[in-house]
């Protein structure tokens, strides 16, 4: 399929819309890589790219070579928004299997058998052979006489069993006895704890634009309760990381900024804004005053890509040979966006006393689980 321009078309207005796909295209691929990316904006970048062949404007084969690129299993999509893309997939090149889909949107392919089914499907023969007959011959599996409704039922069922489960593992969470140091809540929460009473502040907070704010939270949080010569250790992304630097700078020291590198781990991020493969992520350090103690590499490596515990999770690997260069036994170590919990598992893991505050609740319990498993 090739896209043509318009009779009458100008080149300027020919152009602007190829730079706008490549742009679209860009931000949907760096959508499903950065922190907190708004999960709406990844979906209508991607069904915009596939409406009218546009996928071809951002230089692109065909629709097959699109969502092959981009990759959605890190959202917990809706089946209104899955459903939307896949109809938009279909629209654009019916060819596309629905295994292919599946992939793009880490889900079976069963589940997209599903909600074509659920579109389309005529109501069930009463011939449950007949309707076995019919279903072969589409490359469905579903059981003899299971309509496409009652097969979306299924799966609605499946994902609000899903979701209660994760519900319950919050609710227990709550209820039980916590690690000490662990707070659901803000990073701003700090400013009410006791000041000048943590070693160091070790985190890994959002990365995308929308985000910047919270770093101004930060480095008045870490200007509250690091000791006189404590330090913070902040990573961050490099699209934005002057700014991020100005902002914690407004409170806190330069003394370094270290490389955390994620190529070992297969961890590479393709940036298409900026045009750049990065193997490596930046980590910020600034000090409360002046730092007095030892020499300290400044490159810490991560051996895997590690995302058990959480969708923007670092490995054990790379936050141990980040940390032990820093933290000693009975130092307290905050980490005010603790998301998996990896900093307080190496935390502790070093000897040293662990404090970590999240937003989120299922992943304060998966969090609060694992670390209590380690204490």
């Amino acid at each position: 399929m090739s896209v043509l321009a318009p009779a009458g078309e100008s080149p300027e207005r020919i152009l602007a819309e190829i730079r706008t796909a490549s742009e679209a295209f860009g931000a949907a691929r760096e959508g499903t890589h950065i922190a907190a990316y708004a999960q709406a904006r990844v979906i209508r970048n991607v069904t915009w790219l596939l409406a009218e062949g546009r996928w071809a404007l951002a230089g692109l084969a065909d629709a097959g070579a699109l969502i092959d690129a981009i990759r959605l299993e890190s959202y917990r999509l809706s089946k209104s928004e899955r459903e939307a893309i896949e109809q938009a997939v279909k629209a654009a090149d019916a060819s596309v299997s629905n295994r292919r889909i599946a992939r793009m949107l880490g889900v079976d392919h069963q589940t997209v058998n599903n909600d074509m089914a659920g579109e389309n499907s005529p109501p069930a023969p009463r011939n449950a052979n007949e309707n076995n007959g019919q279903k072969a011959a589409a490359g469905e599996n579903s059981p003899p006489g299971l309509s496409g409704e009652q097969a979306a039922r299924i799966v609605g069922r499946k994902e609000d069993a899903a979701d209660a489960r994760r519900e319950r593992k919050t609710d227990r969470a709550e209820a039980s006895v916590l690690p000490p140091g662990l707070h659901r809540g803000e990073c701003r929460d700090v400013l009410a704890w006791e000041a000048a009473s943590v070693d160091w502040v070790i985190t890994d907070p959002p990365y995308s634009r929308e985000f910047l704010p919270v770093y101004d939270d930060l480095a008045e949080a870490a200007a509250h309760v690091l000791k006189p010569g404590g330090s913070l250790l902040c990573m961050c992304g490099q699209s934005y990381l002057l700014d991020v630097g100005a902002m914690l700078a407004k409170r806190l020291t330069y003394q370094w900024q270290l490389a955390y590198l994620t190529q070992a781990g297969g961890q590479a991020v393709r940036l298409w804004d900026r045009k750049v493969h990065t193997f490596w992520k930046p980590v910020f350090w600034f000090v409360k005053g002046r730092y007095e103690g030892e020499w300290i590499g400044d490159v810490a490596t991560s051996g895997d890509n590690d995302k058990r515990f959480h969708e923007w999770g670092q490995s054990e690997s790379g936050m141990a040979d980040l940390m032990q260069r820093f933290v000693k036994p009975g130092d307290a170590v905050l980490d005010p966006f603790m998301g998996g919990g990896t900093t307080g598992v190496i935390a502790l893991a070093l000897g040293a006393r662990f404090m970590g505050i999240e937003r989120d609740a299922v992943a304060f319990a998966e969090a609060a689980e694992r670390i209590a498993g380690q204490a």
